[in-house]
Formats: structure tokens, C-alpha cells, sequence
């Protein structure tokens, strides 16, 4: 279900998506200690190393990310420009209807066009 997120004042924030069923999302973090891992549908995509004192990361990346939002196509980015309410709507459609988005929820329908 996608509910409007508005300020006290009626002004709007974004959407706001209810997640009805949990299962393992398509894109998840795994930790150990000072260590990460990011996977995606349980492929190892990223790999994080946190300083001893939390002063830095040390990254390493494999090619194995595929990003579940399809290249943005120059018209449409126009397009969307002004609308925040319309950019945040398509990534929302995104985020719902892709196996591999970091929700991977039984969600469809739930974002309205």
C-alpha cells in the first residue's frame, strides 16, 4: 500500500510504501564485526572493511551489481524535472515491481501511475 507523506503545514514530503510481506530483499547487508557484505540475490556485490576506530572504510566491488532502476533516458529525466512527487512515484514503481530492489515485496499495484 503507498500512502502520501505530508508536513504538518499539508506540504508534500514523498511516499511512503507499507511493506505487507517480509521475505529476503534482493538486495541485502550482511554484517560480522567490522566487516560488510552487500549482496544481491545472493550474489556478492560490495565488500566493507571498517577502520578499527571507525576512521574509515576499505570498499571492495564486484561486477556482479545490476541495478534494479533502468538507465533514466535524458527525455524523461526532463520530463520529471519539476515533479518530485512524479520522480519519487517512478522510483517507488521501481523499488515495488523489481525481484531484485532491496524491498522484494508482494506489493503490486501499491504505487499508483
Amino acid at each position: 500500500m503507498c500512502s502520501e507523506v505530508t508536513r504538518a503545514d499539508g506540504t508534500w514530503v514523498g511516499p511512503s510504501l507499507d511493506v505487507q510481506d517480509r521475505k529476503q530483499p534482493g538486495l541485502c547487508v550482511f554484517s560480522a564485526g567490522p566487516r560488510l557484505l552487500f549482496s544481491q540475490m545472493s550474489r556478492p556485490v560490495l565488500l566493507a572493511d571498517v577502520g578499527e576506530r571507525l576512521q574509515g572504510v576499505d570498499f571492495w566491488r564486484t561486477d556482479e551489481y545490476r541495478s534494479f532502476a533502468p538507465p533514466l533516458r535524458a527525455d524523461v529525466g526532463r520530463a520529471l524535472a519539476d515533479n518530485p512527487r512524479r520522480w519519487a512515484h517512478r522510483f517507488a514503481r521501481y523499488l515495488v515491481d523489481s525481484p531484485d530492489s532491496p524491498l522484494s515485496i508482494i506489493c503490486r499495484g501499491a504505487v499508483p501511475d
